[in-house]
């Protein structure tokens, strides 16, 4: 496992391996760290755990709610805020993405909401674009073969429909400064920062503050790279970006 993951996260990702690999046996294809931990901006304390998982095939009704139900289970060890589990059959990884297309979405943990999504149609799919583009680019095998093996490609077209979509992003004036973190600087640091960077500015209105920048150190930038009052806006105006 790469060196970026830290020990306690890792030792969680075997467990949740293991709860997986007893609830699916040989279905189970893999699993992957991505979000933070897989960009090397995970913070203890602060960010979620996203983990991505492929099966084999689609699961049947049955094999969904045990998943979901191992991920609960396990996500009360979780050394984060809590996990954010999503798993995909492998035909699926291998595609384009044209939508969320999950088997399974299961949040909770220590100070996460419990949150079970089974039908991947009542769903909005941009965040598992920007997850499965993160997967194929960055992902930190946790079990099976490595993630680009497994997980697409996604084209750049995509992506940037995908960042379009994103209601944290889509900010009214007046406008933010944005701490990217998780999915959305998985694009940032993918190879794409010019297209991004673009697309924030001409169509989400948006100044893109680097992710490892603390948000004092955001709030401190000179008054002409900023609007004066963008840091002061009241909390329900800030955007709230995944982790």
């Amino acid at each position: 496992m790469s060196m970026i993951v830290t020990r306690e996260v890792a030792m969680f990702g075997d467990q949740v391996a293991e709860a997986l690999a007893r609830t699916l046996g040989t279905d189970l294809v893999g699993l992957y760290f991505v979000g933070s931990v897989a960009l090397g901006g995970y913070v203890p304390g602060e960010s979620d755990i996203d983990i991505a998982a492929v099966s084999s095939a689609a699961l049947t009704d049955p094999q969904r709610q045990s998943v979901a139900a191992a991920v609960i289970e396990a996500s009360a060890a979780c050394p984060a805020r809590g996990v954010e589990f999503t798993l995909y059959r492998r035909e699926v990884a291998g595609s384009r993405p044209e939508g969320a297309d999950f088997e399974v979405n299961a949040n909770g943990g220590p100070r996460m909401p419990t949150a079970v999504h089974l039908d991947s149609t009542s769903e909005p799919g941009f965040w598992y674009v920007l997850d499965r583009a993160i997967a194929h680019r960055s992902g930190v095998t946790i079990s099976g073969p490595p993630s680009r093996e497994i997980f697409a490609d996604v084209p750049r077209s995509t992506l940037l429909e995908a960042m379009h979509e994103c209601p944290t992003l889509h900010l009214q004036p007046p406008t933010v400064t944005v701490r990217l973190r998780g999915p959305v600087q998985a694009v940032c640091g993918s190879g794409l920062p010019a297209c991004v960077r673009a697309c924030a500015r001409a169509h989400l209105r948006t100044r893109i503050a680097p992710a490892h920048a603390h948000p004092r150190d955001v709030c401190a930038s000179p008054a002409h790279m900023r609007p004066r009052d963008a840091c002061a806006s009241p909390a329900h105006l800030r955007p709230r970006v995944r982790t």
